[in-house]
C-alpha cells in the first residue's frame, strides 16, 4: 500500500463531473463544500497485483475502496463491490485473479469546492458510493464517500421515522449456505448484504465488508466457507420508529453501513446509508427549491454576497427595481456597480458594512439602468453555514421611491409656512427696529420694536411714506442731516458711519441692506440697534481688557512654574517606580540564589540527622538544619513584607475547613513546644462551624506568626490557642483566637512599636532571641487585608495575650459544626516518619536540575522511597529523555540552562505528553506558582523542598507498594 503524493501526481481521469454550486440558501444557512468531508489520505494499489493483496489492505485500513494506479497514471477503482461481483459470485479462483480484471473504470471526479447536496445528487445519480476528488490545480485532493456525505447531512435535523425509507425486500438465506452462494444472490440482487437465518431466527447479516475482511483477506475458499463461519453474528437492530437522524448516527458510532429493522421479534426490512442518504437529499431539495420558489416570486428585492462584498445572488424582484433582464452585471461583481448609485459617497460604507459589519439598516439614493431615481432602504445580516461559520451577508433592499417624493413635496411645503412664522417670530422677537422700503420710499413692513423705539402709536402704526415719517424725528436727533441721509437712501452710498445720536444721549446704529425678490433688487431694509449702552461701557471694558490681559500674563507665569513643578514631580515618581522594580526584581533574584544551595544543606542534614551519628555529630546536623531553617523564616519575612508593601500581595478567598487548618498549625508548632519543654494546645471554646470563608494561606501564616513568637520569647509555661466564636451587634458571625504565653511580657511603652516594621520591644530582644522584627508588622498587615482585627494585652514577667478576629463569612447556625480533630502527635503515631513509612512508590522518575548538589540530594530522596530515577542537567535534555524514555513522573526544576522549566514543559505538553509533570523552583514571589500552573505543570514546590510535602505530592500520583511486595 502507498500513500498518495497530492503534490506531483497528475490527474489523467476519463471522467471528470463539475456541478455549478447553487447561489440560493436552504433554512438560511449555506451547505459545506465537498473539501470540508472528504477523506484526504487515499491509499492506492498497482493493477498487476492479487485481489487478495487488495483484500488485506482494506481489511487492515478499515477502507472500502483502492485508487487502482501505475506510476503517475490513475487507471480505475476497486471496491468491495468489485469483489463481490467479478471474483466471489463467478466462482473464478480469486487467488490468481489481478485488481485490473476486477477494478471498476471510469473514475468519477469531482472538484473540492462542490457543494455537499450537489455530490449527493451525483452519488445517487451514477448509483456510486464514492467520488475522486481533485484540488484547483487538478491535483488528487481526497475521496468522498457516501459515508462522510451522511455524517455531514445529519447535522440537518430530519424527525422521520424510518419505516418511511427502510428496504422491506430484504434478501434472506440460510446461514448454512456457502459465501458464494450467498455471493451470488447479492450480485444477481445488486445488494451489499443478506439476513443470514437460524430456522425463524435471525442468526446474523453478511455483508461485502465480510466476505472482503473474513473470507478474500483471509484467503479462505468461498465455494467450501459456509456463511455461519464469517457473517457479522452481532446484528444491531433498531424498531421502525427510529428517527433518520438517530439511526444515522447509530451506523456512523459502530462504523457500519446498514441497521436491520425489528418489531416484536420480527424482522420487518433494512435501513441502509443509501436509503438515509437518499432521504434527506430530498427533503434538502425539496427545501431548497422551496425557497428558490419563495425568492422568485417575492415583491421584496433579495441579495446575497460573499466576505469581500461580491453580489452572489439577486432574486427577480431586485432585477426589475434596477431595470436589467439578467444578473450577469451583478453576480461576481462587487455589491451594486457604480452606474447604479445616485450618491456615490455611500458606496464605500455600504461595501465596509458588507464585509465586516454586522446587522445594518441604511437609506440608500440609487439610479436604475434607465436613469430613474430610486430611494431604498436597505437591511442586511450575516449568513452563516451549518457550522455557525460566516460566509457572507444576505439582505433586502426596500423600495421607498413613492413615498419619498411625496414626502418631499410635503415637506416643502411645511417648511415654507415654518419660514414665514420663523421669519415672522424673528422680526417680532428681536430688540432690533427693521423696517422694509420699496424704491418709492413706501414702506413695505415694520416690526413692532421699530415702532416703540420711534415712539409711534402701536395702534395707527407707521405712516406709509418713509419721507414723512424722518420729517417727523427730525427734532429728537442731535444729528438730523444723517437721518435725512438714511431716508434718501445716500448714507450708505457716501459710505458714512450710518450713528445717529439723539439730545437725550441714546445712540443708533443703522444697518441698511438690499431687499431682493425673485433675483431682483425692489427696495431696502434698513435695521436700528440701540447701542446706547455698549457705547457707554466700551471704555470700560478696555479698561477690562487691560487687567484682563495683566492677569493673562500673570496667570501664564504661574501655569510655567506650575509645568515645571508637575515635570520634576512626575521625574521623581518615574525614579521612584525605578527604585521599587529594581527592589522587587533584586529580592526575586536573591530568593532564587539563596533557596537553590539552601535546599541542599536543608535536605542533607535532614537526612543526615536519621544516619547512624554519634550525640555529637547529630547535634551539629540538627544545628545546621536548624539554622538553615531560621534563615529560610528571615527570608520568608523580607519577602513577605516587600510584598505587601509594594501592593502586590492578593489574597483567595476559599471555603475552609477550619479542623485541618487547627491541625497543621498544631501540627508545625507542637515540636518546637516540646523542644523547650513548654505545654501547647490549640484549645476549642465554643462550638464551632467546620467551614468558614477565608484565605486559608494568610489566616495559617498569622496564627503561626503569633503562636511562634509567643514559643520563642516564653521560657517555661505554656502555650494555647484558645478558638471561640462571637456574634456582632449586625449578626455577623467571627472567629476570636487568643494566643496566650507565660513568656517575657511586653511593657506598656512598646507595645505599639512591636507592630512597626523592623521593630522589637527593645534591641536587646533581638541579640537574645533573633529574628527580623517583621513578623508582627507582616500580621497586622494580613489580618488587615483579611478584613480582621489584631489587639494585644501584655504585662511584663508574667505573659502575653494576642487576640486576632476576623469574619467567618458563614452563618454559624445554618453550617456544619467541627469535631474535635486529633491533634499533630497523635497523627503522627498513627502514620509514622514518612522517610521510613513501610509504603514505598515502585516507579521510574525523571529528575531535571542543573545544580549538581540538588540533583544528589533529590536522587537520594527519591530513591529512599524505592523511585528508580534519571537525572539530566538541562531543560532540552529533559525534553528529549521523557520523549524517548517512558517514565511515570517528571520532577522539573524551573531556572536552568538551554531550555528552563517552562519552556521544556511547554514543549513536552506541546508534543503530547501526558504525565505529570512537578515544577520545583527557587523562585517564591507572588505568581511563580501560577506561571507553572500556566505552563503545563501539575503541581509547585518551592526550594528548599520539605522531604514530607515531596513524599505527600508524589503519592498523588504514582501507585505504592509494601515493602514484603516489592
Amino acid at each position: 500500500m502507498s500513500q498518495f503524493d497530492k503534490q506531483s501526481h497528475p490527474i489523467l481521469a476519463e471522467s471528470v463531473v463539475r456541478l455549478d454550486p447553487s447561489p440560493l440558501v436552504t433554512t438560511s444557512r449555506q451547505w459545506l463544500q465537498v473539501r470540508d468531508i472528504m477523506t484526504p489520505d487515499v491509499c492506492t494499489i498497482d493493477p498487476d497485483r492479487t485481489i487478495v493483496d487488495g483484500a488485506a489492505i482494506m481489511a487492515d485500513n478499515t477502507i472500502s475502496c483502492l485508487i487502482v494506479c501505475r506510476g503517475n497514471d490513475l487507471l480505475g477503482v476497486v471496491t468491495e463491490t468489485d469483489l463481490l461481483k467479478r471474483a466471489v459470485a463467478q466462482g473464478d479462483d480469486f487467488r490468481r485473479m489481478t485488481v485490473a480484471q476486477v477494478m471498476s473504470r471510469p473514475l468519477y471526479t469531482v472538484q473540492a469546492d462542490l457543494g455537499v447536496l450537489e455530490a449527493g445528487r451525483l452519488l445517487e445519480d451514477r448509483k456510486i458510493r464514492r467520488l475522486v476528488v481533485l484540488d484547483e490545480q487538478g491535483h488528487l485532493a481526497g475521496i468522498l464517500t457516501q459515508t462522510d456525505l451522511v455524517r455531514a447531512m445529519t447535522t440537518y435535523n430530519m424527525g422521520k421515522e424510518i419505516a418511511e425509507i427502510m428496504t422491506q425486500d430484504v434478501a434472506v438465506v440460510s446461514s448454512g449456505v456457502t459465501v458464494q452462494q450467498a455471493a451470488r444472490v447479492m450480485a444477481r440482487q445488486n445488494i451489499s448484504c443478506v439476513i443470514a437465518m437460524e430456522g425463524e431466527t435471525v442468526g446474523g447479516v453478511f455483508t461485502e465488508r465480510d466476505l472482503l475482511k473474513r473470507v478474500l483477506a483471509a484467503n479462505r475458499d468461498p465455494g467450501q466457507t459456509l456463511l455461519r463461519e464469517v457473517m457479522s453474528n452481532r446484528v444491531v437492530s433498531v424498531s421502525a420508529s427510529c428517527s433518520i437522524v438517530t439511526a444515522s448516527r447509530l451506523m456512523d458510532q459502530r462504523k457500519i453501513r446498514r441497521l436491520v429493522v425489528m418489531e416484536d421479534g420480527a424482522l420487518r426490512g433494512l435501513i441502509t446509508q443509501t436509503d438515509v442518504l437518499r432521504a434527506l437529499k430530498e427533503r434538502l431539495q425539496a427545501e431548497e427549491d422551496r425557497h428558490r420558489q419563495l425568492l422568485a416570486e417575492s415583491h421584496n428585492c433579495v441579495f446575497t454576497t460573499d466576505l469581500e462584498g461580491r453580489t452572489t445572488y439577486v432574486n427577480p424582484a431586485l432585477l426589475q427595481l434596477l431595470g436589467l433582464s439578467d444578473a450577469s452585471g451583478l453576480v461576481g461583481q462587487v455589491f451594486l456597480p457604480d452606474r447604479f448609485w445616485k450618491e456615490a459617497s455611500q458606496a464605500p460604507d455600504v461595501l465596509a458594512g458588507l464585509k465586516n459589519g454586522g446587522p445594518q439598516i441604511r437609506d440608500l439614493a440609487l439610479r436604475s439602468a434607465r436613469g430613474k431615481d430610486l430611494f431604498v432602504t436597505l437591511f442586511s445580516v450575516r449568513a452563516r453555514n451549518v457550522r455557525g461559520e460566516v460566509i457572507g451577508r444576505q439582505g433586502v433592499l426596500y423600495d421607498t421611491t413613492a413615498d419619498k417624493e411625496l414626502s418631499r413635496i410635503r415637506r416643502i411645503e411645511r417648511e415654507l409656512r415654518d419660514s414665514e412664522d420663523l421669519l415672522r417670530a424673528t422680526l417680532e422677537s428681536t430688540a432690533d427696529g427693521i423696517v422694509a422700503v420699496d424704491h418709492d420710499n413706501a414702506v413695505i413692513d415694520a416690526n413692532t420694536p421699530f415702532r416703540h423705539m420711534w415712539g409711534l402709536d402701536p395702534d395707527t402704526g407707521v405712516p406709509a411714506d418713509w419721507s414723512a415719517l424722518g420729517d417727523m424725528l427730525e427734532d429728537s436727533l442731535a444729528n438730523p442731516q444723517t437721518l435725512r441721509r438714511i431716508v434718501s437712501g445716500q448714507a450708505a452710498a457716501a459710505g458714512e458711519a450710518c450713528v445717529l445720536h439723539f439730545k437725550d444721549g441714546k445712540v443708533l446704529e443703522v444697518h441698511e441692506r438690499p431687499l431682493v425678490r425673485g433675483g431682483r433688487v425692489c427696495g431696502r431694509v434698513l435695521n436700528f440697534r440701540d447701542v446706547t449702552v455698549q457705547r457707554r461701557t466700551q471704555e470700560a471694558l478696555e479698561q477690562a481688557r487691560k487687567q484682563a490681559t495683566d492677569a493673562c500674563q500673570a496667570t501664564e507665569r504661574a501655569n510655567r512654574q506650575l509645568a515645571e513643578a508637575a515635570e520634576r514631580a512626575q521625574l521623581l515618581a518615574q525614579q521612584a517606580m525605578m527604585a521599587n522594580r529594581a527592589k522587587s526584581d533584586f529580592l526575586a533574584n536573591m530568593s532564587h540564589e539563596i533557596r537553590t544551595p539552601m535546599n541542599a544543606i536543608v535536605g542533607f542534614s535532614e537526612l543526615l540527622e536519621r544516619e547512624d551519628l554519634n550525640e555529637e555529630q547529630r547535634k551539629f546536623a540538627r544545628t545546621i538544619a536548624q539554622s538553615a531553617r531560621n534563615l529560610l523564616d528571615l527570608i520568608d519575612d523580607i519577602l513577605d513584607f516587600s510584598k505587601i508593601e509594594a501592593g502586590k500581595l492578593t489574597l483567595e478567598m476559599l471555603e475552609t475547613d477550619l479542623g485541618q487548618l487547627l491541625e497543621g498549625v498544631d501540627s508545625l508548632l507542637r515540636p518546637k513546644a516540646q523542644q523547650k519543654q513548654l505545654r501547647f494546645d490549640v484549645l476549642q471554646c465554643d462550638a464551632l462551624p467546620q467551614f468558614i470563608r477565608t484565605d486559608p494561606t494568610r489566616l495559617r501564616q498569622c496564627l503561626i506568626n503569633l503562636a511562634g513568637n509567643a514559643i520563642k520569647f516564653t521560657e517555661s509555661g505554656h502555650v494555647y490557642i484558645n478558638v471561640s466564636l462571637e456574634t456582632r451587634d449586625d449578626g455577623g458571625t467571627w472567629l476570636r483566637f487568643d494566643v496566650e504565653d507565660t513568656g517575657i511580657g511586653i511593657s506598656p511603652e512598646h507595645q505599639q512599636a512591636i507592630f512597626e516594621a523592623f521593630s522589637q520591644a527593645d534591641t536587646s530582644t533581638t541579640r537574645r532571641f533573633g529574628g527580623t522584627g517583621l513578623g508582627l508588622a507582616i500580621t497586622k498587615q494580613l489580618v488587615h487585608l483579611l478584613g480582621g482585627e489584631l489587639s494585644l494585652s501584655s504585662t511584663p514577667g508574667k505573659g502575653s495575650v494576642f487576640t486576632l478576629m476576623i469574619p467567618a463569612a458563614v452563618e454559624a447556625r445554618h453550617v456544619a459544626r467541627l469535631d474535635k480533630y486529633e491533634s499533630a502527635t497523635q497523627i503522627e503515631a498513627q502514620t509514622g516518619d514518612v522517610g521510613a513509612s513501610s509504603a514505598r512508590h515502585i516507579a521510574h522518575v525523571l529528575v531535571a536540575e542543573d545544580n549538581p548538589a540538588n540533583q544528589m540530594l533529590v536522587e537520594l530522596l527519591l530513591r529512599r522511597v524505592g523511585l528508580d530515577c534519571t537525572v539530566v542537567a538541562d531543560g532540552r535534555a529533559a525534553v528529549e529523555a521523557a520523549l524517548r524514555e517512558t517514565f511515570d513522573l517528571i520532577i522539573m526544576d524551573i531556572q536552568m540552562p538551554l531550555l528552563n522549566g517552562y519552556e521544556a514543559t511547554r514543549e513536552l505538553r506541546r508534543r503530547g505528553y501526558d504525565k505529570p509533570i512537578i515544577a520545583i523552583t527557587a523562585h517564591a514571589m507572588v505568581g511563580d506558582a501560577e506561571k507553572c500552573m500556566d505552563a503545563g505543570c501539575n503541581e509547585y514546590i518551592s526550594k528548599p523542598v520539605k522531604r514530607e510535602l515531596l513524599y505527600e505530592t508524589l503519592a498523588r500520583y504514582l501507585s505504592i507498594k509494601q515493602p514484603n511486595a516489592s
